[in-house]
């Protein structure tokens, strides 16, 4: 009947081997005693995952369930729980939590509980966007990155990064993305369950594995991640994978032999930092990528302006200094200021403080006037020099403001006749006396 729970007997039931395969035979049932068991989810070649309800605390979660067919493989069950240990180990906010793990008692079937999440794949958000700005890949997975590189702080690769292995949630906060399925995660240090890697085992999915792995090699590391994330962020920016193949023999030629393409020539208005950082995570020689998705999210994240920089060798982006060249245009524009207003007070005199004829006459002229009483002007002695016919002042001659003596000046000038040239005598001409108060003496070549 429709919205029943069929609940297991502790202890009995059916074996792994009895089982259904059949995802949708469990719906409906209660499994280990407490996850009622709502609906599938989906389904693969290993298990299936359902929604379930933990009948105790009523909180909603993700059931996965290990198949009876593959059960059957020796070490299936210990690789299926690879997962569980793996993504509890790292306890990251952007690695899905696992919440429980073990074995059915009344089928023996293998479980693991997680957190469950509503929302939608990547590769659903690519499909329907299409090529991503950048701003809006690292906004995806920037906080996958971070989530990666806790795991490899951790000693744990996930050897299967990909769209699909990539979440966003959907929360009353917004978005949030999660990495998902450690399902074939290695440990790095020591002999322990999750290392169960035999050489010659091809672990991941063909588009997005990296070179050592499709050579079957088995000491795989945190640089095969780095290729993954590479090709994931590329397909994110540029829409397409780089390596293409109808099969999968195909792909695994055009992983190990076909020509990478620079980014740039594929992808346009990127910034060069992170054209250079990408191209690095697809150096088909591991020794040249970055040791770890620590170092290429701290490479993407690194402007021309940041003031960090990266351990990773190989990509040198210079460090910015804001605070010198703040300084040395300050200097330099305090330094024009000064000169500035220093020439202009040097060359733009108060017009009152005027007292040199040349100023007023020429070059070709000096005048000379001092105030005096009123008095008939009487012509200087010859000097050997020409003198000009003199002109009188009016008396008493006060010292006007500045415009009115420079405006006074130019009409004694224009009254004033029109002065030979003269050639100055050959012998040298005495000492002239003083000229007399209230006379203008206009001397040619002086």
């Amino acid at each position: 009947m429709a919205g029943t729970l069929k609940v297991d007997p502790p202890g009995g039931g059916d074996t792994p081997s009895e089982a259904s395969d059949d995802p949708s035979a469990r719906v409906g049932t209660i499994l280990a005693g407490r996850y009622a068991i709502r609906r599938v989810i989906g389904a693969g070649g290993m298990g299936a995952v359902y929604e379930a309800e933990n009948t105790v605390t009523g909180r909603r979660v993700a059931l996965k369930v290990m198949l009876p067919r593959a059960a059957s493989v020796d070490t299936a069950p210990e690789r299926f729980l690879r997962e569980a240990r793996a993504a509890s180990r790292v306890e990251h906010p952007h690695i899905v939590d696992v919440l429980d793990a073990g074995q059915n008692p009344a089928d023996g079937c293998w479980y693991i509980v997680q957190e469950l999440l509503e929302g939608r794949e990547l590769r659903a958000e690519m499909e329907a966007r299409g090529r991503l700005p950048w701003p809006a890949v690292m906004t995806l997975l920037g906080p996958v990155m971070e989530a990666l590189a806790a795991a490899h702080r951790q000693g744990i690769v996930h050897r299967d990064v990909k769209p699909e292995n990539i979440f966003l949630a959907h929360t009353t906060g917004g978005t949030v993305p999660k990495l998902i399925d450690f399902g074939i995660a290695r440990l790095l240090d020591g002999d322990g369950p999750l290392n169960l890697t035999r050489s010659g085992a091809l672990l991941g999915t063909p588009n997005y594995m990296a070179p050592e792995q499709a050579r079957g090699l088995k000491d795989i590391d945190a640089r095969a991640d780095v290729w993954a994330m590479g090709v994931v962020l590329r397909e994110a920016l540029c829409g397409e994978r780089p390596f293409k193949g109808d099969n999968y023999n195909a792909m695994m030629a055009s992983i190990l032999i076909d020509r990478v393409p620079p980014i740039a020539e594929v992808c346009e208005a990127l910034p060069a930092h992170v054209s250079a950082a990408l191209d690095r995570a697809l150096a088909r020689d591991r020794d040249r990528r970055f040791r770890d998705v620590g170092e290429l999210l701290e490479a993407l994240r690194r402007g021309p302006t940041d003031a960090f920089a990266s351990t990773a060798p190989g990509v040198s982006v210079p460090r910015a200094r804001r605070s010198r060249p703040a300084r040395a245009v300050g200097f330099v524009a305090g330094a024009l200021l000064i000169a500035a207003v220093a020439f202009t007070l040097g060359t733009r005199a108060p017009a009152r403080r005027i007292t040199s004829p040349e100023r007023i006459l020429g070059p070709s002229a000096v005048l000379r006037a001092e105030p005096a009483p009123a008095a008939a002007p009487t012509p200087a002695p010859a000097p050997p020099t020409v003198v000009a016919p003199s002109i009188a002042l009016p008396a008493p001659l006060a010292v006007p403001p500045a415009p009115t003596r420079a405006r006074t000046a130019r009409r004694l000038l224009r009254r004033a006749p029109a002065q030979p040239q003269l050639q100055p005598p050959a012998q040298t001409a005495a000492p002239s006396p003083a000229p007399e108060p209230g006379i203008i003496r206009t001397l040619h070549g002086s």
